[in-house]
């Protein structure tokens, strides 16, 4: 299998995962290709003798660079991720910046250590002092550590400014997509808990909020797999949109299967924490929506348009309707669903429009 069909394999949030690792580690080896040739210069005019510059020195140290990179690419993208997500901004950005330099100072060590001792064959003595001088008597603490803690700081606040806006959503913005008002077709999913009154009712103020973070911690998660624009959060509610199109029809069905069988892996951790299981269900419309900015301080994206007010009222029918998934005539048409898999409703009366709109009921 080629590089391209395996990375086709793989969900959008794997993809967009991997290349945002590829995009670090590229990123670092030129900055650290600019920084090295600086300290070159520099070096020639101090009395710290460096070891002779070579095309093979320069080749090993980019490849140990590019490959270094890829692994704190790896940690800040995917296992930080998961493992700091209850911890302050602040206190993960130290905590991550801090085992990110311990990490880059073990390479730089292991590197230092096998271009003299091994490369040009130096007694382990002689290496030895030329680390200690070159780590603790050289400007290497200003221009190596203080470079690098640096780049980690930035890098990770990059991640988590794109993040805030949904993958790919942050490149529009910063692009200027959206400065003017743009009309789109999208596919609009609103998912929230079910009975959520009741579980509040039996869980109480903090515990319930912490059971919402982690439902829409679990549901965000299963939905990012499958390319989904994650619009807002409201309350215990999710809305969701892709650009309207064959395979993001697609996408979206296989979102709201990915958003069960995610629950259902965490059944124990639920039925431990809370002694309950989260349910869910969703209304799905297209149609045609204005995106834009908005806001002066706080700015951020929004949607407007009949297509989000329908997908609202639809979302409220799954309970009148005691279904779990509704979706609208335009959307099962568009998406090519068999009988058995949709169910119509008949024509709906839906509050704030003057005609009815046949709903489906999804048996999915």
């Amino acid at each position: 299998m080629t590089a391209k069909g395996w990375l086709k394999n793989l969900s959008f949030l794997k993809q967009y995962q991997y290349k945002w690792i590829l995009l670090i580690a590229v990123c670092w080896t030129i900055i650290d290709a600019i920084r090295f040739c600086i300290f070159i210069w520099i070096d020639k005019s101090m009395d710290y003798t460096f070891i002779p510059v070579t095309f093979w020195l320069v080749l090993v140290q980019f490849f140990v660079i590019f490959i270094f990179s890829l692994l704190m690419g790896y940690l800040i993208v995917i296992r930080f991720k998961k493992k700091f997500r209850n911890l302050p901004l602040w206190m993960g950005l130290i905590l991550k910046t801090l085992i990110l330099f311990i990490i880059q100072v073990l390479l730089y060590s292991i590197l230092f250590f096998g271009i003299y001792y091994l490369i040009y064959g130096y007694s382990f003595e002689r290496t030895n002092a030329e680390y200690v001088d070159y780590f603790f008597r050289s400007y290497y603490l200003l221009n190596n550590s203080g470079t690098w803690t640096l780049i980690f700081i930035i890098t990770q606040l990059i991640v988590e400014i794109t993040e805030k806006y949904s993958p790919g959503l942050f490149r529009d913005i910063l692009a200027g997509k959206y400065i003017e008002p743009r009309e789109e077709r999208k596919i609009i999913m609103f998912i929230d808990l079910k009975d959520s009154t009741s579980i509040a009712e039996q869980l109480g103020h903090k515990r319930y909020f912490l059971f919402i973070k982690d439902f829409i911690y679990h549901v965000s998660k299963a939905v990012l797999k499958f390319g989904a624009d994650i619009y807002q959060y409201v309350g215990d509610e999710v809305v969701l949109s892709w650009p309207a199109n064959e395979q993001n029809y697609k996408r979206s069905i296989q979102a709201l299967l990915e958003v069960r069988k995610e629950l259902q892996k965490n059944t124990n951790y639920y039925r431990h924490e809370y002694s309950m299981i989260p349910d869910f269900r969703a209304g799905i419309h297209t149609g045609e929506v204005m995106i834009g900015e908005i806001g002066i301080v706080k700015k951020d994206l929004a949607m407007s348009g009949d297509a989000m007010n329908v997908t609202a009222r639809i979302k409220n029918m799954v309970t009148d309707l005691n279904k779990k998934f509704i979706a609208t005539k335009d959307f099962v048409d568009a998406t090519g669903l068999q009988e058995f898999q949709a169910e119509s409703a008949g024509i709906i009366e839906l509050k704030g429009k003057e005609n009815g709109i046949e709903l489906f009921i999804l048996n999915l």
